[in-house]
């Protein structure tokens, strides 16, 4: 963006700014929604009952963005994915893609910076700026280029759709957002010097060149979307706040009746009102911002940032982002009135104990990471790590129901043989059942224990790790202070992988018994303390009566329904082992047609379910010949 250009020669002036005192947060807030990492420059994308937010990545240890800069700048190498189903508990799905993928972009210059994913006939599109190569290895780059990956999945994994920049820009040419309108016409806008073009069907190509347009007081951070039938487009400028503002950029909006008409300026949309607190109480707010709006289940939500978590002030140029959220409404003459930076939104739903809940699921978190593992599949396996004495995780809104929770499980492992590790299991305040988390082996154990009393209702839940690791010195849970980053070196006690709450085994029906003639002694039976092994909710059933209808280059796939399935993944290819070239479609319906087949090719398909429990086996494969 221009504004980190122009600003990027006083960030090592800024260094040496002295470092200054901060409150502790309290876990009552539920913004930042992520606390594992820094995030910034937020997209939304609403998919069925599920919102899915896209996020570029500010890493922890900021680094020179070229060899000869004397200076630390933002450091952004990739950009990762959460969900959400009711707006207070986060799924992390991990890193979904990087600049390093792009074989046409800068290795050396770490500026993944604000991206945006569509989705369109089943495929997800991301769009990023990518800085690309020079001439040389060491030479500076050209300029930007709008890089565009492809995946099944909104959290991926993606890969370079075309092998090659979308649009070849110059140094302003950043932060993309594409929408896609009612009748098929897919719009992309982009660039602190404001651009826009037409694409094609096909998500990958221009139906029109680049041309400039116009909104006021715009530096950068588009995002163009619509709601009931007008166009809003928003972004990152300068001017226009109050005193509340706390400096660096507001948001501000425009509306129209047409997508490409005179747009009607709505003024400010946002102001900066949160950032690192100095020890006098002032605030110095995170000079960049960058909206993302949507709709979801019949609310209205804006996407921003800040740099108020511990270590929000980077290395003294506020370069350590976290995304946050504030519900909104639009107002019946269009205009939407100046949205706050709050603490927390409402939650819309509430969070099954009884399914498997990932351990990456977070309402507020204190000192620890996420890690990931990449699956069979190309999947990211996502897991948290690096706890330490008295770090934490929280949800909230968990409905137990009436029957009531009996017992609680966790799945483990790599404990320290030192640590004498332990999960205090809290309901709201009060502490229900400690969990001995004691599997020193390097493969996932679940272990369980027995609740106190038997939880019915809608709780918050509080997950505390207890043991002989002491938090390390530098996360001190200052804003202000620069290191008080949590380190992605696995100093921590274990490896937690997922948890659930079980119900009360039901006792065993058995048949009434004649009265015997004398006495006997009772029958022993179970403790109620003696817990049956715990099992995770199970794998749906292998998929059957997979048929493929050859329509010209078309392939009409369909199967047998699965009972409790939530989805399918179709996978075809031209080798018959699927390694190589294969393709995967994630499906809801048990039908899915595949266009542009190639001729004179066999093909192979198969297909499995995916329940609460996971995906199941596939389906015996079926070939066809496409003529």
């Amino acid at each position: 963006m221009r504004l980190k250009k122009i600003i990027s020669l006083a960030v090592a002036a800024l260094m040496s700014v002295p470092v200054l005192l901060v409150t502790t947060k309290t876990v009552s807030a539920d913004n930042p929604v992520v606390q594992t990492y820094f995030t910034a420059d937020p997209s939304p994308l609403v998919v069925g009952d599920t919102l899915y937010l896209i996020t570029s990545h500010d890493e922890d240890v900021l680094e020179k963005n070229k060899p000869t800069d004397d200076y630390l700048f933002f450091t952004m190498k990739n950009w990762k994915c959460y969900s959400t189903k009711d707006m207070i508990n986060w799924t992390d799905h991990g890193t979904i893609f990087g600049q390093s993928s792009f074989e046409w972009g800068h290795t050396w210059c770490f500026r993944a910076w604000a991206a945006q994913a569509v989705e369109r006939d089943g495929k997800y599109y991301l769009y990023v700026p990518i800085l690309r190569k020079g001439a040389t290895e060491e030479a500076d780059s050209p300029g930007y280029g709008i890089g565009v990956a492809v995946a099944d999945n909104p959290y991926g994994p993606y890969e370079d759709a075309i092998g090659k920049p979308l649009i070849e820009g110059d140094w302003f040419d950043i932060d993309p957002t594409v929408y896609i309108d009612d009748d098929g016409q897919a719009y992309l806008f982009y660039g602190q010097t404001l651009k826009y073009a037409l694409l094609n069907d096909d998500m990958v190509s221009l139906k029109t060149q680049p041309k400039t347009f116009n909104v006021p007081n715009y530096t950068e951070g588009p995002w163009f979307t619509k709601h009931n039938g007008t166009y809003y487009f928003m972004w990152a400028g300068q001017g226009g706040n109050t005193a509340a503002h706390k400096g660096g950029e507001t948001l501000h909006y425009a509306y129209c009746d047409e997508p490409l008409g005179d747009y009607t300026y709505g003024g400010l949309l946002q102001e900066t009102t949160k950032g690192v607190v100095k020890e006098d109480g002032s605030i110095n707010g995170s000079f960049t911002n960058h909206p993302g709006v949507c709709d979801f289940k019949g609310r209205s939500y804006l996407f921003y940032h800040t740099n108020e978590l511990p270590g929000g002030c980077g290395d003294g140029a506020g370069a350590h982002r976290s995304v946050c959220v504030a519900e909104f409404t639009y107002n019946d003459d269009k205009t939407i009135d100046v949205v706050g930076m709050p603490d927390s939104v409402e939650p819309i739903g509430t969070l099954n104990p009884y399914d498997r809940v990932e351990a990456e699921t977070i309402c507020w978190a204190e000192g620890l990471k996420t890690g990931q593992t990449t699956n069979a599949l190309g999947y990211n396996d996502v897991f948290v790590y690096n706890m330490h004495n008295d770090d934490f995780i929280q949800v909230r809104e968990v409905d137990f129901g009436s029957e009531g929770a009996y017992s609680f499980k966790a799945s483990i492992k790599d404990a320290k043989d030192d640590a004498d590790a332990k999960i205090e299991v809290y309901i709201d305040d009060n502490l229900e059942a400690v969990l001995d988390a004691a599997n020193t082996s390097g493969e996932w154990k679940e272990l369980s224990v027995k609740l106190n009393k038997k939880i019915t209702g809608i709780h918050d839940v509080k997950l505390v790790f207890k043991g002989n690791y002491d938090k390390p010195a530098n996360e001190t849970g200052l804003s202000r202070d620069k290191d008080a980053y949590i380190h992605e070196e696995d100093t921590g006690m274990f490896k937690f992988d997922c948890w659930s709450f079980e119900k009360e085994p039901k006792p065993p029906v058995t048949s009434p018994q004649p009265t015997p003639v004398t006495s006997q002694p009772p029958a022993a039976t179970s403790c109620p303390s003696e817990k049956p092994d715990a099992v995770f909710p199970a794998k749906p059933a292998k998929v059957k009566k997979l048929k493929v209808k050859v329509k010209g280059n078309k392939a009409e796939v369909s199967w047998k329904k699965v009972n409790n399935a939530d989805k399918y993944q179709l996978v075809y290819s031209t080798d018959k082992k699927f390694k190589k070239g294969a393709k995967k479609c994630t499906v809801k319906k048990n039908k899915y047609t595949i266009k542009k087949l190639k001729g004179r090719k066999t093909y192979y398909f198969r297909v499995r379910a995916h329940s609460k429990g996971g995906y199941g086996s596939y389906s015996a494969k079926v070939k066809i010949k496409i003529k």
